[in-house]
């Protein structure tokens, strides 16, 4: 992908009309919009392709490396949570937009200029294509890469409970050896209890893999969480599947969708 976005500036903010984000590339008059008309909050600055106007724009050097820049001084942007003015950027980072934070994902950009570099405006003009096309598989996809997100999530909760053990244990046998000294030797119970738990919750921690199997997951989700339609076949993001059934079309060829 990055082959084809070097030396490419990258032009990114709401729609003047219909309050959609707006991606445009500079120096090229074709757009593409994504989300629901109105979706993009006031606090994010317009987007205007052939003027050279945006919120904010992503610069990609001739090796592929990203950096993410403001417009204007006044305009707001986070970076994993972090207010700048330039960064540099890669896939996985979470960019937010204007005071509300509107979120969004640097892969779905990338990929929107792609279209808009192949000749097709998507949202702004596409005709669509054949269709329509069954999304129903797309929810067991959605549902699975939740279900399992979900799991880990909650591992990784309990390992954080398993490490505030030792400390309540530790407190208990000092309250007793403090309080009722005639049962010390009992409060050494806890003492050791605590030593014990300690080490198991640090071997709980050094051997989770819940990060990389999160990026397994990803990588699995992207790959098959895609438009039906086999000429487009994009990746449609991490928009819920009630949010597809609502939407009824992709965002990118505009072909209809079915759950049929």
């Amino acid at each position: 992908m990055k082959d084809v976005l070097e030396g490419k500036t990258i032009l990114i903010g709401k729609e003047p009309e219909k309050g959609r984000l707006l991606i445009g590339v500079k120096g090229m008059t074709k757009a593409i919009t994504m989300g629901q008309i109105g979706s993009v909050p006031n606090s994010v600055s317009r987007c205007k392709p052939a003027e050279g106007i945006a919120h904010c724009q992503i610069e990609i050097d001739q090796a592929g490396n990203m950096t993410l820049t403001n417009m204007k001084a006044q305009n707001v942007t986070y970076v994993n949570d972090v207010e700048i003015m330039s960064k540099r950027i890669d896939a996985t980072s979470t960019i937010m937009l204007g005071k509300d934070k509107f979120d969004i994902n640097v892969m779905e950009i990338l990929n929107a200029v792609q279209q808009i570099l192949r000749g097709n405006s998507g949202g702004t003009g596409g005709t669509g294509n054949a269709g329509p096309y069954s999304i129903k598989h797309l929810k067991d996809t959605w549902d699975d890469y939740n279900g399992s997100i979900k799991k880990i999530r909650i591992r990784q909760r309990n390992i954080g409970l398993l490490a505030s053990i030792p400390f309540s244990l530790t407190m208990i046998g000092g309250a007793l050896i403090a309080f009722v000294p005639e049962i010390q030797s009992f409060a050494k119970i806890f003492t050791g209890v605590a030593a014990i738990v300690m080490l198991y919750g640090f071997y709980k921690r050094s051997t989770d893999k819940s990060i990389e199997e999160i990026e397994q997951l990803k990588d699995k989700f992207q790959d098959r969480y895609v438009c039906p339609n086999p000429k487009c076949h994009h990746y449609l993001g991490e928009w819920p599947y009630k949010i597809l059934r609502q939407n009824k079309n992709c965002q990118y060829c505009k072909c209809q969708w079915t759950e049929e």
